[in-house]
């Protein structure tokens, strides 16, 4: 009953509210009353849209923006863009400028010019570690170290001045270097190789007045600014890291045993010593890291100590030390061995040739890691344990590696069916799998097993996983080394791959070609009989002449695959590429020079790859010679010669080499006997395309002469359309030129132009050149476009 009377009376109390407001908008009251019934509606009506409006609203609070920029940062935080990476250098630079600008300011003092509107704001220590996070990241590691000086220096400045700084109500606060300072400088240096100059850092670090063990006994410099520095565990890992950069294990060791013992000795390194010492990259002597060591307090280590310290002791050949590190992982409260962990001792197996270089070690390390602690493997774990395998010559092992990789592949995929509502199968790549692959190819040419390791190569793609450079070049080591007849033919079908893909050879791979082919070309058994050599189903014996015969052809086969594989797709002559088309332009005259000390005679098909070389890199020059070696070898060229010439005539934007080219090509002399394989040159659509890409190329870079090119483009389209036989313009197909977007939008670029000469052309040839340009524009349908 009570129930009942209080839904009643709140039910009352409910109906009285919506009379008196609905009171309150019905009746006119007062003007004396006017604000108030104002400021009651008006709250009225911002409870109820802050009620009904909460979720919008609350997309645009500050805190869930901030949130949403905080998220973006972490997710780009990855990989930046060029872009991301360029505005992050401008910010690094003005904070530089901005830092030396108030340097400056302040030492206007020593002329006793006290003028607080000149003195420039020092940027914060927050702004500065940016910086040199940025030039430390873009490799300009000098750079970041002069602004590490100028903070010091800075803070050096401001104590020197401080009886007249109290004189001024402007607050000055330099730039004090601090812990995440030295932090972020010493992983800078580790990571661009530079481990002497991140232990100097530390060393400058530790002796710094700032140091929490220096607080109290050096206070002669006068410096007041900064908060005391104190060795957290992301510095310490670090130090760390250096420690198994330089294969020091022992002090990795000690290190540890510094965190859990703490018991502190403070650096006695003189201050004044350490301020001398500006050049950290070049200053020498030798120091025991022990002093470094013992100023680190008692912290608890984590995972990546333990991993780092397994990583150095691995580095110095002591697998036994890495074991004990992982013993000691299994009984840590808060931490357990992860997937780096074991990746990380399994790879080490077999490096160690005193002990433990039994594969089936690397075997035990997998199970315990996946059964003990129940951790997935990943690719490059099962990378490891493959190259261990073939490390120890156990190609069988290797396979079985990658059978369990597969098998685990499969499962995984298994389980995303199970958890899809569709029931779709997806395609699921481990981590850095192609590794995996690339280690049992390895193996299996190590061990001779050639055939096996093509076979893997074939089957890759099945699996969603595509060969990469070290692929390759695991596989054509491994044929390059094999006695097989069919190895050669089966290195150039890597090198075909490759350079479908893009894949340029790495170095070892482009000497081990070069070795390869002039090992055939000055082969020392010539005099003997060859064992059996294929043709067709049959295997017969062949003399010693046409073994000779037949290592030449593999040897120009291998040349020439070469120097197509070094001048991949990617090879291009861009502002940006010059230097690396330089490289691969110098690679590929290596070849042709090499072939010619082994008395290798190039084919056309080989001067034609160097001339798509030459082409590419625009260098008219090596089109040239390369030209003139042909001649002198006695060499027809063919329409891949002519075509390539004027290739690097268009991309050199030189019309006159093009128009030599073009005009050669029809001159040169072609046998017509019935039996020569020679034909006479008919240039196409692709030729006519890549000379009137001359003409326009070099218009675009000489407006003197842009008149005159263009009149070149309009008059060769006009010889196309009427058939006329003049420089072979009648073979090129009318029908397929239109239906050509490149060369109808170089014909209207230079059509449009030459329609606003017009008013300036002579008289006499105004009507042909109006002509002309309706005719163009009514075939090509230029107007409309």
């Amino acid at each position: 009953m009570s129930t009942i009377r209080r839904k009643s009376v709140s039910l009352l109390i409910g109906i009285f509210c919506l009379l008196e407001v609905k009171l309150a908008y019905t009746f006119t009251l007062p003007s004396s009353s006017q604000p108030a019934l104002t400021s009651t509606t008006t709250k009225l009506s911002v409870a109820q849209s802050t009620t009904t409006n909460d979720v919008s609203n609350k997309k645009h609070s500050p805190w869930y923006q901030k949130s949403k920029r905080k998220w973006a940062s972490r997710k780009r935080r990855g990989a930046k863009t060029p872009e991301e990476i360029q505005k992050q250098l401008i910010k690094a630079e003005k904070i530089e400028a901005s830092l030396n600008a108030a340097l400056k300011s302040l030492e206007r003092m020593r002329n006793n010019i006290f003028d607080e509107s000149n003195i420039v704001k020092f940027p914060s220590i927050r702004e500065c570690n940016g910086a040199l996070a940025t030039f430390g990241d873009s490799g300009d590691f000098k750079r970041a170290l002069n602004l590490f000086w100028a903070m010091r220096k800075s803070a050096m400045v401001v104590s020197s001045y401080q009886s007249d700084i109290s004189q001024m109500t402007t607050l000055i606060i330099p730039p004090v270097p601090t812990l995440v300072t030295y932090s972020t400088l010493m992983s800078r240096a580790v990571a661009l190789k530079k481990e002497k100059v991140a232990l100097r850092l530390w060393r400058l670090m530790i002796s710094s007045p700032s140091f929490y063990t220096n607080r109290n006994t050096r206070t002669s410099t006068g410096m007041k600014f900064g908060a005391p520095i104190v060795p957290d565990i992301r510095a310490v890992n670090i130090l760390m890291n250096v420690f198994a950069k330089l294969g020091d294990s022992t002090s990795a060791k000690k290190l540890i045993d510094q965190l859990y013992n703490g018991r502190v000795i403070p650096y006695a390194e003189s201050l004044d010593q350490i301020n001398k010492e500006h050049d950290l990259e070049s200053s020498g002597g030798r120091e025991d890291p022990i002093s470094l060591i013992q100023v680190v307090p008692q912290l608890e280590p984590n995972i990546v100590t333990y991993n780092t310290m397994i990583d150095a002791c691995i580095r110095a050949g002591d697998f036994d030390g890495a074991m004990d590190a992982l013993e000691h992982m299994k009984y840590n409260k808060h931490f357990s061995p992860d997937i780096y962990t074991y990746t990380s001792l399994i790879s080490a197996v077999g490096r160690n040739t005193r002990r433990r270089s039994d594969p089936n070690v690397a075997f035990e390390l997998f199970d315990e890691m996946i059964n003990d602690f129940q951790i997935r493997p990943n690719g490059m774990a099962y990378c490891a344990l493959i190259d261990v395998c073939g490390r120890c010559r156990r190609s069988d092992l290797a396979l079985k590696g990658l059978r369990m990789m597969l098998r685990e592949k499969a499962k995984r995929s298994r389980d995303s069916k199970k958890s899809n509502k569709k029931g779709i199968v997806q395609s699921f790549t481990l981590e850095n799998e192609v590794g995996a692959w690339t280690a049992a190819i390895d193996a299996c040419g190590k061990a001779g097993r050639v055939d096996t390791a093509i076979r893997l190569f074939q089957t890759m793609p099945k699996f969603d996983v595509y060969p990469n450079i070290y692929t390759c070049g695991a596989l054509t080591d491994g044929l390059l080394k094999s006695n097989e007849e069919n190895s050669i033919d089966e290195c150039m079908n890597v090198l075909r791959y490759m350079e479908e893909e893009g894949i340029k050879p790495s170095e070892v791979m482009y000497t081990s070609l070069i070795t390869s082919a002039s090992k055939l070309a000055t082969d020392e058994h010539r005099g003997e009989v060859i064992k059996s050599t294929v043709f067709g189903d049959k295997k017969v014996s062949l003399p010693s002449d046409d073994k000779e015969r037949l290592d030449m052809e593999k040897a120009v086969t291998v040349y020439t695959e070469l120097i197509r594989s070094v001048t991949g797709s990617d090879f291009k002559s861009k502002k940006g590429d010059k230097e690396n088309s330089d490289s691969s332009l110098m690679k590929v005259f290596l070849v042709l020079q090499e072939m010619k000390e082994n008395d290798v005679q190039p084919d056309i098909a080989c001067y034609n790859a160097i001339l798509q070389a030459s082409a590419k890199a625009g260098n008219v020059s090596r089109l040239r010679d390369v030209m003139d070696r042909i001649q002198m070898d006695g060499l027809t060229p063919n329409s891949n010669t002519w075509k390539e010439v004027l290739r690097g005539a268009a991309i050199a934007r030189d019309s006159t080499l093009a128009e030599a080219t073009w005009a050669q090509a029809l001159s040169t002399h072609h046998n017509d006997n019935e039996d020569s394989y020679e034909e006479k040159w008919y240039p196409g659509l692709d030729e006519f395309d890549l000379l009137l890409s001359a003409y326009v190329r070099e218009a675009s870079r000489s407006p003197d002469r842009m008149e005159f090119l263009y009149s070149k483009v309009l008059d060769a389209y006009i010889a196309v359309s009427e058939g006329i036989e003049t420089k072979g313009f009648h073979n090129i197909n009318l029908n397929r030129l239109k239906k050509k977007s490149r060369t109808v939008k170089m014909i209207g670029q230079a059509t449009k132009f030459l329609r606003s000469t017009i008013p300036y052309v002579d008289e006499t040839y105004k009507p042909t050149l109006q002509a002309n340009i309706r005719k163009v524009e009514r075939e090509l349908d230029l107007n409309s476009s």
